[in-house]
């Protein structure tokens, strides 16, 4: 596993373990759709990536 892909799983997980440690409190639903746009923005983004024929990684990692 790259570097990248192990940096963006972690952020991942650190978004949702923010997730359920604040899903009972005040102003839950505000940081519960944030953390969801930025989890859906980065997969998209690692999936974009990760596609690229041979040799177009380099370029599409440099965005």
């Amino acid at each position: 596993m790259s570097l990248h892909a192990m940096l963006v799983f972690s952020h991942a997980r650190s978004l949702l373990e923010a997730v359920m440690a604040t899903y009972d409190q005040k102003g839950c639903e505000v940081i519960a759709i944030c953390a969801a746009r930025i989890l859906l923005d980065e997969a998209a983004c690692v999936a974009w990536r990760f596609s690229a024929p041979p040799g177009g990684f380099e370029a599409r990692a440099t965005r």
